[in-house]
């Protein structure tokens, strides 16, 4: 077993796993994060473990290690450019792939981030107060919520999860029964039969 290899095996023991990512059937991801303490809004180290079963066991497994956060949430992108989209819960974005590793801009100033996904081949997220965002290109963010949306609405209210079919059919979802859908051009608000949190 390499250093290198030694070195990612004792990390992986002392961080725990928060999600999974799969970009294909041989390039997976996880992110995760060492838990020293049980309140979850205090930052903690983060790291993005990468795993490649079809490669030799030398280089199976990566490791990249990402500023403290509270959390970070990932999507395997493949528009405008394949990469991985990381984006931490207060907004911070990190891309890997197809050597272009690093930091970017983050979402929105003061934008707390609850999940990413890939939609249409574009990263899409979602956060309090109903926020909604589409990645169009390195830096940038375009938002597609607009502020009707979360009218009248306690601040605590917003989108929790996104997912969709493609770019004109995509949906976002929160607490107490809130869904919207998104036609590509404007958002409709639709019943669901519950008010549960």
């Amino acid at each position: 077993m390499t250093p290198q290899l030694r070195e990612l095996k004792r990390r992986l023991k002392t961080f725990g796993v928060s999600s999974c990512h799969v970009r294909r059937r041989n390039i997976i991801s996880f992110s995760a994060q060492k838990w020293t303490d049980d309140d979850p809004l205090v930052p903690r180290d983060t790291m993005l473990f990468f795993h490649y079963p079809d490669e030799s066991a030398a280089e199976r497994w990566a490791a990249r290690e990402l500023d403290r956060t509270t959390g970070v949430h990932g999507a395997a992108c493949r528009a405008p450019e394949e990469r991985w989209v990381f984006v931490s819960d207060d907004g911070h974005v990190y891309v890997m792939g197809q050597g272009d590793d690093g930091a970017e801009k983050p979402v929105g100033a003061k934008l707390q981030i609850n999940a990413v996904k890939s939609i249409g081949g574009f990263a899409y997220v979602v956060g309090a107060g109903r926020a909604v965002f589409r990645r169009t290109g390195p830096n940038r963010w375009l938002r597609l919520s607009d502020a009707a949306m979360a009218r009248g609405e306690p601040d605590a209210l917003g989108f929790d999860d996104i997912d969709g079919f493609s770019e004109r059919d995509v949906y976002a979802c929160g607490g107490r029964g809130h869904l919207w859908s998104f036609d590509g051009h404007a958002w409709r608000r639709r019943n669901v039969p519950t008010d549960r949190g």
